[in-house]
């Protein structure tokens, strides 16, 4: 399990790293391009678009990982410690069942949308929505090792 935990952190840190710079520049070049020349590009606004959104499915993926979404920990600050394991497994295992669910309709959409093209760069839209198993899986990957890290942690506490 840990070898595929460096593997996915690998393939998150690069992917993030890649699409931050290919952002960076086609936005940069568009504005460059605009404001110096009056020329705008056609094919810089699509690419962004994409990009962001693989973008903003790697990062999602990454603050699972670091555990840095949302959460609401009131109710949790009330429960007996004993507790605790239990609250968390559970919350995971609903985890685990919506990435199930979003891997396979995932799957279902990039297969149907490769048909469709896009309009100016002409690359299809499954490839793009491909993002969604893809990250389906590696958010997976990053639960079930927090489901690990957080049971061997709680089964060790008093």
């Amino acid at each position: 399990m840990g070898r595929l935990i460096q593997i996915a952190d690998k393939i998150v840190n690069g992917c993030l790293f890649f699409l931050t710079l290919v952002l960076v520049f086609t936005t940069g070049t568009q504005i460059f391009l605009r404001v110096i020349f009056d020329l705008p590009l056609s094919w810089t606004e699509e690419v962004s678009r994409y990009v962001f959104i693989w973008w903003v499915f790697f990062g999602a993926t990454l603050a699972l990982r670091e555990r840095r979404h949302l959460g609401i920990d009131i109710l949790m600050s009330h429960w007996p410690k004993r507790f605790l394991r239990f609250w968390w497994m559970g919350i995971y295992t609903c985890i685990l069942i919506y990435l199930a669910v979003m891997l396979v309709q995932g799957i279902r959409l990039a297969r149907l949308q490769m048909i469709h093209h896009t309009p100016i760069t002409d690359i299809p839209l499954g490839l793009i929505i491909s993002i969604i198993p893809v990250c389906a899986i590696l958010m997976g990957l990053y639960t079930l090792q927090l489901m690990r890290l957080d049971w061997k942690e709680k089964i060790n506490d008093p």
